[in-house]
């Protein structure tokens, strides 16, 4: 949705309300891997460090996009969702 420009109008309207997006849905999805993996006999972080890892690749190729944008706030926001909802 966000590339094609779709993103909702009162996203924009929150204050800071891109980031607190980033933050809920991006850690939501690296607690839900954490969830899904943590019964597999490899490290226990592994879901959040792959979330980790695809989020910043995401980011980064943000800026190859005409619509779309690099922000390190925006990475920001998704490394402390996936972590701080992963220690919860």
């Amino acid at each position: 949705m966000a590339y094609q420009g779709l993103l909702p109008k009162i996203i924009s309207e929150i204050p800071l309300g891109d980031k607190i997006g980033h933050f809920f849905l991006i850690g939501s999805l690296g607690l839900l891997t954490h969830k899904a993996m943590e019964h597999r006999k490899i490290s226990l972080a592994a879901g959040p460090l792959i979330i980790t890892a695809l989020s910043i690749m995401d980011e980064c190729m943000q800026s190859l996009s005409s619509m779309r944008s690099f922000s390190s706030g925006d990475i920001a926001a998704n490394l402390a969702g996936i972590w701080i909802l992963y220690l919860l």
